[in-house]
């Protein structure tokens, strides 16, 4: 994301590029989507595109640097290396300094370790793959994760360490047009391999990995290899289309949108449009992105991108549900960015104190060893979770830390899972799926929070066997389409592969649906009436935010503990719940988890008899809660 914020390249013979000020306008265009969609701002659901758009920015703009630098005969890696170092880190190093003083005084540990894994990743460019080895389950909440924006500079920075060399060979030995076809095709494999791997393999790596996601940062590498000029008429056209595509981009994704794919082609292609129209500056589509506001917060849309996420994450965490803090982080962000610009950035990036690339190089060194250096002084310092209430014994406080330690697992479900292990016929988890001679079997269907059942289940009816069909973050359920590989290989062998229905006893089906699952949840019902066996359904359970491993970490005492947990409780879903019990098909059961678990007062309880926290995080159940929660069927 970075370069794209660069303004000038470097001077070829016959003087500077010309500056364009309608690209500052098209930075503006790409961060505001950003900002406000990270904010919650209504009808920017697809704000998250603005990252697509600064690559192919990222893209053009390098692009146009090495080739003047060439055909001026004064390109040098090194000055290209150090050039980005002045570019890159002097805004970043302050914004991690805040999010690591954040997470050391406010961040759960249970969520600390994952931060400092991320910041050794925001210092060496590599966090795009932290976060990607976090993606699981239950990793814990985005808004917990300050440097989580870092994902796309990583993607940038590994990028541009190759594509120099690649760019400068293929000019020197074979010529400009070589370089066009040679980048092509990259391109077109990277596009091809991103959309089967969304598809068919994990949308989390689509997302992340930078072979994937390279081919955006390319659309605009081959807007300067092979540079496209149309007429003034045809220009106003392309252009204001370009804006359209972005526009529509913004407006009508969301996140539930399968993405990158063939969605991302929307802003890219139209980022590409708005380049190409506004070479002819007197475009009424470059007028627009050249007016003078615009241009300013184009300035400072790196510094913005970059302290928008951690203060907005400090937000969430110290005034959970304000949304007058939310416009004030925003705010912030807008101050801080133009200050870090004016006053810090610019005086490093062109003053002389990182003038020499030695200077420039051992900042960067710096910035790597302190942040390996910093995460590991406290990830050693905070390996153990510290859930301590003043109010509980010794004994009972290391109970709540295995129940809460994500790393421990000691009272969690997770390790007991089966999710996501049916990716076919072939490798389906015996475990999960094998019976044993037991009085009754019991399949149990949903997502994860059919499988956060499975300890209570067991612990009622030992006897039983259990298979269980259920995938974290999947909805087996008739009419859903299912966007991952695995999650439409657990429906299929469910609905089409399964054959073994004598065995069956009954059938509990768990997910966490919304309003517009409604009508799927009751056909799959159906559907299990109709192979002869009992159903159950197992109604939503209310949800937690902050989740309750966040405010353990925040109070002192038990009793303060349970009457944040308390208010923090969310029961809108109850009526979706209700009013889908008034629909069931006759014949299917109903377990209310809302009556169960918070009563007619919508009191909500937040731990057993025995003192265990009911849940694990803001709504899944703990292994006493479950055992706990099933007791009450």
């Amino acid at each position: 994301m970075c370069d794209s914020w660069q303004i000038r390249v470097w001077p070829s013979r016959g003087g500077d590029v010309k500056y364009r000020a309608d690209i500052d306008g098209l930075r503006c265009l790409a961060v505001l989507p950003v900002v406000f969609f990270h904010a919650g701002l209504g009808g920017f659901s697809g704000g998250f595109v603005g990252v697509d758009i600064f690559f192919v920015i990222s893209g053009f703009l390098i692009t146009r640097i090495i080739l003047e630098a060439r055909a001026a005969e004064r390109f040098s890696f090194l000055d290209f290396y150090a050039r980005r170092i002045r570019r890159i880190l002097p805004a970043l190093v302050p914004v991690i300094g805040f999010a690591l003083v954040f997470s050391v005084l406010f961040l759960p540990l249970s969520e600390r370790r994952d931060f400092f894994d991320s910041l050794i990743g925001a210092a060496t460019f590599t966090s795009n793959y932290v976060f990607l080895e976090q993606a699981g389950y239950f990793n814990g909440p985005v808004e917990l994760k300050p440097l989580l924006h870092t994902w796309s500079l990583a993607i940038e920075e590994q990028f541009y360490v190759v594509f120099p060399l690649v760019c400068v060979l293929a000019m020197t030995f074979a010529g400009r047009r070589a370089l066009g076809i040679l980048l092509s095709v990259i391109l077109i494999a990277s596009l091809a391999a991103n959309v089967y791997v969304l598809r068919d393999v994990s949308a989390n790596l689509a997302f992340y990995s930078t072979p994937l996601r390279i081919w955006e940062l390319l659309a605009g590498c081959l807007l300067a290899v092979w540079p496209v000029k149309v007429g003034r008429g045809a220009a106003q056209v392309v252009g204001f289309v370009g804006l359209a595509l972005i526009i529509a981009a913004v407006v009508l994704l969301t996140p539930g949108t399968p993405f990158p794919g063939v969605a991302a082609l929307l802003p890219v292609a139209g980022a590409v449009m708005v380049i190409v129209g506004g070479a002819q500056s007197e475009t009424i589509a470059a007028r627009i992105l050249s007016y003078r506001p615009f241009v300013q917060i184009g300035k400072i849309s790196y510094g913005l991108y970059l302290w928008h996420w951690p203060l907005l994450v400090a937000v969430w965490f110290v005034f959970p549900g304000s949304q007058l803090m939310v416009g004030a982080a925003i705010l912030v962000s807008f101050v801080l960015a133009g200050l870090s610009y004016l006053f810090w950035e610019k005086p490093l990036r062109f003053g002389k104190w990182l003038g020499a690339p030695v200077r420039a190089f051992a900042f960067l060194a710096v910035l790597v060893i302190g942040g390996i250096g910093l995460s590991s002084v406290f990830l050693y310092r905070y390996a153990p979770l510290d859930t301590r209430f003043a109010d509980l014994d010794p004994a009972d406080n290391m109970n709540w830390k295995r129940v809460f330690d994500r790393d421990a697992q000691g009272l969690a479900w997770a390790e007991l899972d089966c999710q996501n292990r049916i990716p076919g016929a072939e490798t389906i988890v015996t475990a999960c799926l094998d019976t044993r001679g037991g009085r009754r079997t019991v399949m149990l269907v949903g997502d994860s929070h059919a499988e956060h059942l499975v300890p209570g289940l067991e612990a009622r009816w030992p006897e039983e066997d259990f298979i269980r069909i259920v995938g974290g973050g999947c909805y087996p359920l008739i009419g859903f389409e299912n966007t991952t590989e695995p999650c439409r290989k657990i429906a299929d062998y469910l609905f089409n592969a399964f054959e073994r229905w004598e065995e069956v006893d009954r059938v509990y089906l768990s997910v966490r649906y919304y309003d517009a699952h409604r009508t799927m949840v009751l056909e799959t019902l159906a559907w299990f009436q109709s192979k002869g066996v009992d159903v159950t359904l197992v109604g939503q359970t209310p949800v937690f935010e902050p989740a309750l491993d966040v405010l353990a970490q925040s109070h002192s005492n038990l009793s303060a503990f349970h009457q944040a947990a308390r208010a923090a409780a969310i029961t809108d879903d109850k009526d979706i719940a209700a009013d889908l019990k008034q629909s069931l098909p006759e014949g299917v059961s109903y377990i209310d988890s809302f009556d169960i678990i918070c009563g007619e007062a919508l009191s909500c309880q937040t731990s057993t008899e025995e003192g265990w926290p009911l849940f694990l995080d803001e709504d899944h159940f703990s292994v006493p809660g479950a055992i706990w929660f099933v007791r009450q069927w």
